[in-house]
């Protein structure tokens, strides 16, 4: 059996989080055990996760601050996937993965990267590691053919 970790800030109420839940409603629990951890807590929607789904809340304030509690149970479950579907959430697996675990990672990108860009939301730091992170993905989901 397969396991795969769904990784977000907090389910709060988005789109975003709103295609992680479809997902994982959509799999069979048969054959992969999947887990939903969340850096924050769990938010509005957590009436759309399935029963079957366990779900680990690592209760940070920022997702910066998750990496050590992040690496401790990444150990522990041993994921064979992760799955993002934000930015910080995807960096932060990359991290993860890099200081002590080995598995797969799929980031799917809400917004284009080229507009952030443009708008200022990425800049210093920010784009510094969506540039240099984000490479290290091993699938990128992008919503449009202008986003790949």
């Amino acid at each position: 059996m397969k396991k795969i970790i769904f990784l977000d800030q907090g389910l709060a109420a988005g789109g975003a989080e709103k295609i992680l839940c479809t997902i994982m409603a959509s799999l069979d629990k048969k054959s992969y055990d999947i887990h939903l951890v969340l850096t924050n807590h769990l938010s509005s929607l957590a009436h759309l996760v399935p029963d079957h789904v366990t779900v680990h809340e690592l209760h940070k304030t920022h997702t910066r601050k998750s990496l050590v509690s992040l690496m401790k149970l990444f150990r522990k479950l041993k994921p064979d996937l992760v799955f993002s579907s934000l930015s910080r959430s995807t960096i932060l697996s990359v991290i993860t993965r890099l200081l002590c675990s080995r598995y797969k990672i799929i980031g799917r990108y809400p917004n284009m990267p080229s507009r952030e860009i443009s708008e200022g939301v990425l800049s210093g730091w920010r784009l510094f590691l969506n540039k240099t992170l984000l490479k290290r993905v091993d699938k990128v989901i992008a919503q449009t053919d202008e986003m790949k």
